[in-house]
């Protein structure tokens, strides 16, 4: 079963799952109406993918990808004018030139192909958007900067922009109406706080949106050093932290700042935005 915060009623709802195997491990990714989930064939130990739509509840199980591996990073990207969507799995390592590859599967061709490796000595984090025909993810490289695919040439860049805002430890990657937005810590004036920032296409700069008021902050974390986590649709961003009742979302077009109660008590949350829909799963 999963839950699911429904911004307009402003409440949660239920979604059963129980049409998936029985060896459905965990949900990786969403795009649109679709979800990827990580399984296990206890033939060969070795992961596969399944992709879904929870509204139909049609689901396929992805063809074994060119390499065994547990997947550390996976996207989907729904295309619902080509009604296709393809999945991109990163991170592992290559035995031959210890280079993190990459692979994609196409559902128009229902087949994965090997992709463009990540630049050398950069380790991506499982945080990951899609924006405009890029996937975007931040680095734990030398720089902690940030990373870019494209899903049109299937290869990795660095992004060059200024300076990397917050701490590396508490900084979240995500997309808000075509925007690329960190929501992370800094300190300011010897006190920590939650703040949201956005890159600035014209100067590829990191510009402040927003700062979470310090009376929410003090009650939403319980101290300093604890983490969060987050997701966004549309304009409109939702906070969360380990095991808590409550969550926070964040509507950037009117700068508000919502409690959300009765949050689902989970000690290590994956959050995911659906859009429902009745995209096709083949």
């Amino acid at each position: 079963m999963l839950a699911a915060y429904y911004p307009s009623g402003n409440k949660w709802l239920n979604i059963p799952i129980g049409f998936l195997p029985s060896q459905v491990s965990v949900p990786a990714a969403s795009s649109k109406g679709l979800m990827c989930f990580i399984a296990t064939q206890y033939t060969d130990g070795y992961s596969v993918l399944l992709v879904c739509n929870p509204l139909t509840r049609c689901w396929k199980a992805l063809p074994p990808m060119t390499t065994r591996r547990y997947p550390f990073v996976v996207a989907l990207v729904t295309d619902r004018k080509l009604s296709a969507y393809k999945v991109i799995v990163a991170g592992d390592y290559n035995s031959f030139d210890n280079r993190r590859t990459t692979e994609v599967y196409d559902s128009v061709t229902s087949t994965w192909k090997q992709s463009g490796p990540l630049p050398r000595e950069e380790e991506i984090t499982k945080n990951i958007v899609a924006c405009n025909g890029y996937l975007f993810c931040l680095s734990r490289g030398p720089g902690n900067g940030l990373l870019a695919y494209s899903l049109q040439q299937e290869i990795w860049i660095k992004v060059r922009t200024g300076r990397m805002p917050g701490y590396s430890k508490f900084r979240h990657l995500v997309e808000c109406n075509g925007r690329i937005i960190i929501v992370g810590k800094a300190l300011r004036r010897q006190v920590l706080g939650l703040y949201i920032w956005h890159l600035d296409p014209p100067t590829m700069k990191w510009k402040e949106l927003a700062k979470m008021p310090q009376p929410l902050s003090e009650q939403f974390f319980r101290t300093q050093s604890e983490c969060f986590f987050c997701s966004a649709l549309g304009d409109q961003i939702f906070i969360s932290r380990f095991f808590c009742d409550i969550g926070l979302l964040y509507n950037i077009s009117h700068d508000t700042w919502q409690w959300i109660p009765d949050c689902p008590k989970i000690a290590n949350p994956f959050i995911l935005t659906l859009e429902p829909g009745f995209d096709a799963v083949y």
